[in-house]
């Protein structure tokens, strides 16, 4: 950790921020994780050097660990049968068009922190026509207020339930 570290320094953070591992998750996100009495609002002014050592060139994001809350959407079009089971809709495409489509769901874009996933496998996923899909908030509140107001949203052209 002491070359990361130095890394780190080198790229503006400050000596008394010191990283005592890193790691990937299932997710692609990588975690830093310091020393106890750091917190991720410590380090956040310094994203730009921290996502550089990590991946020379990249950008990131740092985000405190904090819970997340969240919403499932149910009948929602998988793709398989606009292309016999081939193709299947990415959660980045899905994410477009929930934007596209509902201006409530536009409006809590930066309190989205984990953009809509596929509850179930591609591989079961090949052999449906609807599934559903789960994304996550950040506040409570926001997740009260969107399930209470939003029973529905308009996705591929379908009404889906919240």
């Amino acid at each position: 950790m002491s070359s990361y570290n130095q890394l780190l320094k080198s790229n503006g953070t400050p000596d008394n921020q010191v990283v005592t591992a890193v790691k990937w998750n299932l997710q692609g996100n990588y975690i830093v994780i310091t020393h106890s009495d750091i917190t991720a609002a410590d380090i956040i002014p310094f994203t730009e050097g921290i996502a550089n050592v990590i991946i020379p060139g990249a950008t990131g994001t740092i985000r405190e660990d904090k819970k997340w809350f969240k919403i499932e959407v149910n009948n929602v079009r998988t793709g398989a049968q606009d292309s016999n089971g081939k193709d299947i809709y990415s959660p980045e495409f899905i994410y477009k068009n929930l934007q596209y489509s509902n201006p409530e769901y536009m409006a809590i874009t930066q309190h989205i922190v984990l953009k809509p996933r596929w509850v179930h496998p591609a591989s079961e996923l090949s052999q449906q026509d609807y599934s559903s899909v789960v994304f996550a908030v950040d506040s409570q509140e926001i997740h009260q207020t969107f399930l209470t107001n939003h029973k529905t949203l308009l996705i591929f052209g379908v009404i889906a339930k919240t």
